[in-house]
């Protein structure tokens, strides 16, 4: 089936600073899975590199990790790309397409 896109999704996981460029390109970003209570923050931002210079999304930290509904609907269409920029202990599924 060519010309049609599936949602995707890509873990961010890790104990420290880090960068992750999930797309490349415009795309949507449907929604966030966050399972457990985690120490970190996570930056989104509309572009393929994630600087602070970039379009700003918006920012999680743990006060939303680990609630009754760990799933956060997004429903965001991004121009340029989504890149995530991340402090402390985070371990999130970001779905996409």
């Amino acid at each position: 089936m060519h010309g049609i896109d599936y949602p995707q999704y890509e873990r961010i996981s890790g104990t420290s600073a880090g960068t992750t460029t999930i797309l490349d390109r415009k795309g949507n970003f449907h929604r966030l899975f966050i399972p457990v209570s985690k120490t970190g923050t996570a930056t989104f931002y509309d572009n393929a590199s994630g600087t602070s210079s970039d379009t700003l999304l918006f920012e999680i930290n743990n006060s939303i990790a680990g609630s009754v509904n760990p799933t956060k609907e997004i429903g965001l269409r991004v121009k340029n790309g989504l890149t995530v920029v991340t402090g402390g202990t985070t371990d999130f599924l970001v779905i996409y397409e």
